[in-house]
C-alpha cells in the first residue's frame, strides 16, 4: 500500500487464508486516496505484483453532528478552562520575562522594548526636555500627553515634535483588556518643494530637487497571541529615485516561531531593485529553520522628466511603465527535523538556487531526507539542475540524480533495496529553421535484497536509456535513435533449493520517416546449466538473426544448438583477407550480379569424408580421387560420372539393386501331380491396358516353387524322382479390368492378393500383370494341397 501521488512509502502485510475472500489491514487514514497491489506467496517459483489500483478510504472520523449538545458544552468548558490555565501560564513563563528582555532605543534604526514603567520615565524626560527647548527654538512645535481611555482603558503615552521640514512622533499603547504593548517612534523629513509639489504643475516643470525622508520604528508585545514584532522602516524620496528599507523581527510563542527579515527596494526612473533576506524559526511541527536571499532588478523604459510634474504622477509613472528586462539571482534552505508520537523520526534539507537575466535561466534544486521507525530507515538524495535560454533559438538542458536507500521490516519480511537514478536531457528549438532537437540519457541502478518466509532473494539491475530525436515544424518525428542496455542479475534460495539468473539485453533502434531498423541482443544464463544468445535484427519487418543454446537434453548431458535466421549465410577468412567465402547458402532464390540462384547451399570446394545426399544436382561431372583412364577414355581406376556429356565411366564396377517387383503364394486343392497349370495368376501388379504386352522400357521374369512335401506311390525314388514349376509372365488383360462391374474372379489364385504393387512406369492401375504356372513332375511324384509360392522380378 502506499498513499496516491505521494512519497514511496509503502507498507504491506500478508494473509496466509485467502479463502475467506477479504482481508482487514489497519491502521489507515479515513478519506484518503491509496494505491495497492497484491501477489501470491510462492516458496517454488518467482511470482509477480499486480499493477497499482486505486482505492479510497470511508471517511470514518468522528464528525461535529454525531457529537449531543451535552458533549459539546464539556468540550467547551474544558476548552475555557485549558486556555485560561494556558493563557495564566504564558504571562507568567512567557511575556514576563521578555518584558525584562526587550528594549527600545527610540531613535530611527535601534530597537528596544521597555517596561511600562521604564517607558514612562524615559518619555517623561524626553517630553521635559523638549519643553525646555521650546522658548529656544524659533518655529518649532512640541507636544507631549498621557491619556487614558474610560471605555477600555487604554493608556496613550505620546511625544510630537516638529520643525519646519521635519516631524517626529513617539507613542506608547498600553491595553490590559487586549494584554499588549504598542511601542512606536517616526521621523518624516521634507523640503520646501513638498510645498511647491502640490502647487499648479505648470509653474514647476522638474521636480528634481524634491527630497523626503520618512523613518518609523515599531514593537508589538501581545500577551495574548503570545507575540513580539519589531519592525523598522525607512523611505526616502529624492527627485526620479526611491528607496525603501524595511526591517522585521516576528517572535510569536504560540506558534513557537522566530521570523527575522530584511528588505530594501530602490527605483528610478530606468531601474528598480528589490533585495531581500529572510530567516524563518520554528518548532510547532518540529524544529525548522528557513534562509532566503533574492535580488530582483527591473529595467524599465525611460521616461521623459519634463511629463512628470508632481509627486503623485512620479509614483503613477512607476506603476504604470513596462519592465523591458528582469534580472532575478535567489537562494533558499530550509532545514527540519521530527520526532513524532508514532516512533518515527524524519530529518531533512532543501536547497534551490536560481538566476534569470533577460531570457536566460539556471536553476538547482536539492533535497536530503533521512527517516526512520521502529521497523523502516529511509534515506534519500535528490538534485535536480536546468539551464534554458530563449529567443528565436530556444535551448533547454537538465540533469537530475536521485540516491535512496531503504530498509524495512512487515510481518516477517524484511527488505534491503538501494536505487540510483540519473537522467540528463537537452533540447534545442529553432524557429526560423522549423524544426527541434532533443536528446534524452536515463540510467538506474538497482539492488535489493528480501526475506519472507524462507525466500530469500538477491536481485541487481542496471538500466541505460539513450534517444536522439528531430521534430519537424509540425511535431512529426524526422528522425529518430534510441539505445537500450540492461543487466540484471537474481538469486533466491527457497528452502534450500537455490536458483540464480543472470540477463544482458541491448537494444538498438534508429527511425528516419516510415523507415525503422532495430537490433536486439539477448544473454542469459541460468543455473549453471544453461547459457543462451540471442542477436535479431528488423529492417522495415523483415527479420534476420542468430539462436546460440546451450542446455541439458533429457538424460541430463549438456547439449548445444545453433539457429540462424537470414536470406543468406556465408564464412569468411579471420582476418578478411581471403575475398571467397567457402560455402554461401542462400535461403530464397536470389539475384547475384544479374543471375538468378536458386536457394541452397554453395560450396567453391569441399572435402566430404562420410556423407549422404538426398537429391543433388550436378551440372560437371563427379569422381572418386583414383580414377584414371588410358589413351581412348577407357577407365582404368575409379569411378567418374560426367554429367555434361552424359557417361557413366566404371573400372570393373559391379551393379547390383533390389529387383523383386511383387511376391505372393496360393494354395492349389487336392492331389497335384505332372501336367498340373495354372493361368492367370494374379501378381497384384497393377497396369493399364498399355503394359500388359511388356513391350516397352522394361521387362519382367518370374519363379515359383512348390514348398509343400511331395509323394510317390511305392515311395520316392532317389534316383529318378524329379519336378519343376515352369513359371512365365502371360501377356494379356482381364476383360473390364478390375476397375469395372466385376472385379473378382473364380479362381482364388487370380484374385487380387492383399498386396497391390504400383510400378512408376505403368500407365494405368486398372490390369494386372498375370503368370503361367506349369508342374513338370517324374517318378511318379504328387503333392497333396501343395502350396504355390511365386515372385515376379523387374529387370532394366
Amino acid at each position: 500500500m502506499r498513499v496516491k501521488d505521494g512519497d514511496d512509502d509503502r507498507f504491506s502485510a500478508s494473509t496466509a487464508d485467502p479463502e475467506l475472500g477479504s482481508f482487514r489491514l489497519e491502521p489507515m487514514q479515513g478519506g484518503t486516496e491509496y494505491e495497492t497491489r497484491a501477489k501470491a506467496i510462492s516458496k517454488t517459483r518467482d511470482t509477480k505484483w499486480t499493477a497499482w489500483l486505486p482505492v479510497t478510504t470511508p471517511a470514518f472520523k468522528l464528525q461535529p453532528d454525531m457529537l449531543a449538545d451535552e458533549t459539546w458544552q464539556a468540550i467547551t468548558d474544558d476548552a475555557n478552562a485549558a486556555a485560561a490555565a494556558l493563557d495564566d501560564q504564558l504571562v507568567l513563563d512567557k511575556i514576563a520575562p521578555l518584558e525584562g528582555a526587550v528594549r527600545r532605543d527610540l531613535e530611527i534604526r535601534d530597537v528596544q522594548s521597555f517596561h511600562a514603567a521604564e517607558a514612562l520615565g524615559v518619555i517623561g524626560d524626553k517630553v521635559l526636555w523638549m519643553l525646555t527647548k521650546l522658548s529656544e527654538i524659533d518655529g518649532r512645535m512640541a507636544d507631549a500627553g498621557i491619556y487614558q481611555d474610560p471605555d477600555t482603558g487604554t493608556v496613550r503615552i505620546y511625544g510630537v515634535e516638529a520643525e519646519a521640514e521635519r516631524i517626529s512622533t513617539a507613542e506608547i499603547r498600553l491595553s490590559a483588556a487586549e494584554a499588549s504593548i504598542t511601542l512606536s517612534a517616526t521621523q518624516a523629513w521634507v523640503n520646501q518643494q513638498i510645498s511647491n509639489a502640490v502647487l499648479d504643475p505648470s509653474q514647476i516643470p522638474v521636480v528634481g530637487d524634491l527630497q523626503l525622508r520618512v523613518n518609523q520604528v515599531e514593537a508589538d508585545l501581545d500577551a495574548a497571541e503570545a507575540a513580539i514584532a519589531l519592525k523598522a522602516t525607512q523611505t526616502e524620496v529624492d527627485g526620479m529615485d526611491a528607496r525603501l528599507s524595511s526591517a522585521e523581527v516576528d517572535i510569536d510563542a504560540a506558534q513557537e516561531a522566530i521570523t527575522l527579515k530584511v528588505d530594501q527596494a530602490d527605483f528610478d526612473a530606468a531601474e528598480s531593485r528589490l533585495s531581500t533576506a529572510e530567516v524563518q524559526i520554528g518548532t510547532l511541527d518540529g524544529p525548522a529553520i528557513t534562509q532566503s536571499v533574492s535580488d530582483v532588478r527591473n529595467l524599465h523604459d525611460q521616461m521623459a522628466l519634463q511629463d512628470v510634474a508632481t509627486l503623485e504622477q512620479l509614483l503613477l509613472a512607476y506603476e504604470q511603465r513596462e519592465a523591458l528586462k528582469t534580472q532575478i539571482a535567489y537562494a533558499t534552505q530550509d532545514i527540519r527535523a521530527r520526532v513524532d508520537d508514532d516512533r518515527s523520526a524524519t530529518a531533512a534539507i532543501t536547497a534551490s538556487l536560481g538566476v534569470a537575466i533577460e531570457n536566460s535561466v539556471a536553476l538547482i534544486e536539492s533535497e536530503k531526507l533521512v527517516r526512520a521507525s521502529g521497523d523502516a530507515a529511509l534515506a534519500s538524495s535528490i538534485d535536480a539542475l536546468e539551464v534554458r535560454l530563449d529567443g528565436d533559438i530556444a535551448a533547454q538542458a537538465a540533469a537530475s540524480s536521485a540516491l535512496t536507500t531503504r530498509v524495512s521490516t512487515a510481518e516477517g519480511a524484511i527488505t534491503s533495496h538501494s536505487q540510483s537514478l540519473i537522467s540528463l536531457e537537452a533540447r534545442l528549438d529553432s524557429a526560423e529553421a522549423g524544426i527541434s532537437g532533443q536528446a534524452t540519457a536515463q540510467s538506474q541502478l538497482d539492488a535489493r535484497v528480501t526475506s519472507a518466509e524462507g525466500v530469500i532473494i538477491s536481485h541487481g539491475q542496471s538500466l541505460i536509456s539513450l534517444d536522439s530525436r528531430l521534430d519537424d515544424a509540425e511535431g512529426n518525428a524526422a528522425g529518430q535513435a534510441t539505445a537500450l542496455s540492461q543487466l540484471d542479475t537474481r538469486v533466491s534460495d527457497a528452502e534450500g533449493a537455490v536458483s540464480s539468473q543472470a540477463t544482458a539485453i541491448t537494444q538498438l533502434q534508429s527511425d528516419v520517416g516510415d523507415n525503422s531498423t532495430s537490433i536486439q541482443q539477448t544473454m542469459q544464463t541460468v543455473d549453471g546449466v544453461m547459457g543462451e544468445f540471442t542477436l535479431r535484427i528488423d529492417n522495415n519487418g523483415h527479420v534476420a538473426g542468430m539462436v546460440v543454446r546451450s542446455d541439458l537434453d533429457d538424460e541430463g548431458e549438456p547439449a548445444s544448438e545453433i539457429a540462424f535466421q537470414a536470406d543468406k549465410f556465408a564464412i569468411v577468412s579471420a582476418d578478411g583477407a581471403q575475398k571467397r567465402s567457402p560455402f554461401v547458402v542462400y535461403t530464397e532464390d536470389t539475384m547475384v550480379g544479374g543471375i538468378l540462384v536458386p536457394e541452397g547451399v554453395y560450396i567453391r570446394k569441399a572435402a566430404i569424408r562420410d556423407g549422404s545426399i538426398g537429391n543433388a544436382e550436378i551440372a560437371g561431372s563427379l569422381e572418386s580421387p583414383d580414377y584414371a583412364e588410358d589413351a581412348n577414355g577407357i577407365p582404368t581406376e575409379g569411378v567418374k560420372i560426367d554429367f555434361k556429356n552424359n557417361a557413366l565411366k566404371v573400372a570393373g564396377a559391379v551393379f547390383s539393386r533390389p529387383m523383386v517387383l511383387a511376391q505372393g503364394s496360393f494354395t492349389a486343392p487336392g492331389q497335384i501331380g505332372d501336367g498340373a497349370r495354372w493361368a492367370f495368376v494374379n501378381t497384384g501388379i497393377r497396369v493399364g491396358k498399355l503394359d500388359v504386352w511388356q513391350a516397352q522400357r522394361f521387362a519382367l521374369a518370374a519363379a515359383a516353387s512348390v514348398t509343400t512335401t511331395g509323394t510317390a506311390p511305392g515311395g520316392m525314388d532317389p534316383n529318378n524322382t524329379f519336378w519343376t514349376l515352369n513359371t512365365s509372365i502371360q501377356p494379356g488383360a482381364r476383360w473390364n479390368g478390375f476397375g469395372g462391374a466385376n472385379p473378382d474372379p473364380a479362381a482364388s489364385w487370380s484374385k487380387d492378393p492383399a498386396a497391390l504393387v504400383n510400378p512408376h512406369w505403368a500407365s494405368g492401375s486398372d490390369q494386372r500383370v498375370f503368370l503361367a504356372i506349369d508342374l513338370e513332375a517324374q517318378g511318379g511324384v504328387y503333392f497333396n494341397n501343395p502350396k504355390i509360392e511365386w515372385t515376379v522380378f523387374q529387370v532394366t
